[in-house]
């Protein structure tokens, strides 16, 4: 509300609102030492703060009144400003700045100039009425309104909430009410509702989540176990920041497992700075003490380690999410991957393809130039089906993002051959990759059993039985016809 009427012209306030409270002092110190000065009507008024991310509005007449239609700024909710009635010592107590007098609007110019020279606090030569002041946060249109004001105010910035408060605003002064200026270039009215619109700029953070180079436990599914680390850039801020959650999200095929070390500026945090719920972490109060006081003064880093367990089926490339709430922000990591291949290994007779089963196999990380030496425990093994068939999902390597994700070789030993077939003792190198299918097909074929050359038992046997047979009786008979025609002669 605004009494008194008539052709007021206000006067055009520079941007900031220390500014704005100087020229109040201005217009009504020449005004209390000419005639006719305005009577300051003996009536409470308020004070409303707007708040609002980015640069000053551009056209925003900066005077005490409010700014008519739409405002293109996103409003701020939560932020707290504090406001406490300005005073001059009085023996042990603060006897607040009267405004109904000459001397008093002399008190604002100097409480206005000690705040230019030191700004932050109440001036110098001044004291707040309450030692407390009163605190309050802006709503969802980003404005709070302190009602009930008469007299002298020191109004500060003192809470960021949910909000990413690069700078807060500058203190300021303000009167309630505020003078306005006329066409004489002196207060000839008064504003008992008084806005201003102190400017923010937010800060930005993006963290980033990385994965080792190497899985912690295993290269096989299901057990093998992947390392990550979560990183969150925390801004400098003058204000003290009240959430810091982390939250990973794993793929589907993985389940999260544990949490590691939680670190800020790589010194570890005790169990009592943070609270575990499954996959998230979030800071205590003890734990954003830590990061507050170092933050008032530079960035600050929080680090957290944890790992996962592939439980599933995994094939290809799998991004493994996370997501970093601060001050209610809350922002996506750029997800590193772990890489999944499947070996398929088919079973089957040399000759025939015929599928084979029963057949055992053991597959071995490579780890030399080639596969003459193995290692001493085979990284899987398994046993062909009935359709021939023996498959194992198998690791290929863990990129952040951006990298590629490779091939990686393996050793495949045939350790047992089907029933009534020769082992095929020969290593073979195996490459998996995530690409594509993801599959990796290997056709082994096995060779049938052969025995030694049996004796001759069957019917061509017979035949010359026979004829051997045959052959000894007619030389026996032939022998006993000599035999007689001999005795005869004789």
């Amino acid at each position: 509300m605004k009494n008194n009427t008539g052709a007021l012209r206000r006067l055009a306030m520079g941007a900031g609102v220390i500014a704005l409270a100087l020229v109040g002092v201005s217009g009504i110190s020449s005004a209390a030492n000419a005639a006719g000065f305005p009577v300051v009507p003996d009536q409470t008024g308020s004070l409303t703060v707007h708040k609002y991310a980015g640069d000053p509005i551009p056209g925003a007449p900066n005077n005490g009144t409010k700014i008519d239609g739409p405002i293109p700024r996103t409003a701020l909710q939560g932020v707290q400003f504090t406001v406490w009635q300005v005073g001059k010592p009085s023996g042990s107590t603060c006897t607040p700045v009267s405004l109904t007098t000459p001397a008093g609007w002399a008190d604002v110019t100097a409480a206005s100039a000690a705040l230019a020279a030191a700004p932050g606090s109440i001036p110098t030569g001044f004291c707040a009425v309450t030692t407390a002041g009163t605190t309050q946060p802006t709503d969802a249109t980003g404005a709070t309104t302190f009602a009930g004001l008469k007299g002298l105010y020191f109004v500060k910035e003192t809470g960021a909430g949910d909000n990413l408060i690069k700078t807060p605003a500058a203190p300021f002064l303000v009167t309630v009410p505020f003078p306005v200026t006329g066409s004489g270039g002196t207060a000839d009215s008064w504003l008992f509702d008084v806005h201003v619109y102190p400017k923010n700029q937010l800060n930005e953070f993006t963290p980033q989540k990385t994965v080792d180079a190497s899985n912690k436990d295993g290269v096989v599914v299901p057990g093998a176990v992947v390392p990550w680390t979560i990183s969150v850039p925390v801004p400098k801020s003058p204000l003290p920041y009240t959430s810091l959650t982390i939250a990973d999200v794993p793929a589907a095929g993985m389940t999260f497992t544990a949490w590691g070390t939680i670190s800020v500026n790589g010194t570890a945090l005790v169990p009592a700075d943070y609270t575990i719920t499954g996959a998230s972490v979030a800071l205590t109060t003890s734990g954003l003490g830590k990061v507050n006081a170092l933050a008032a003064s530079g960035d600050v880093t929080v680090t957290a380690a944890l790992t996962t367990t592939v439980t599933g089926t995994v094939v290809g490339s799998i991004k493994n999410d996370a997501n970093v709430t601060l001050n209610g922000t809350t922002k996506p990591v750029n997800p590193p991957t772990t890489n999944w291949g499947t070996l398929r290994v088919l079973k089957q007779d040399a000759a025939s393809t015929t599928p084979l089963a029963g057949a055992e196999f053991a597959v071995y990380v490579k780890t030399g130039a080639d596969c003459t030496q193995l290692p001493t425990t085979p990284a899987a093994t398994g046993t062909t089906g009935s359709d021939g068939t023996f498959s194992q999902a198998l690791w290929v390597s863990n990129t952040n993002a951006g990298a590629a994700a490779g091939t990686k070789d393996y050793c495949l030993k045939e350790t047992k051959a089907p029933s009534g077939y020769v082992l095929d003792s020969a290593v073979r190198l195996v490459t998996i990759s995530p690409a594509g299918t993801a599959v990796t097909n290997y056709t082994f074929p096995n060779t049938k059993v052969n025995g030694p050359q049996l004796p001759l038992t069957g019917a061509d046997g017979t035949v010359w039985f026979t004829v051997g047979g045959l052959a000894l009786i007619v030389v026996a008979a032939g022998a006993l016809l000599v035999l007689r025609r001999r005795r005869a002669e004789h």
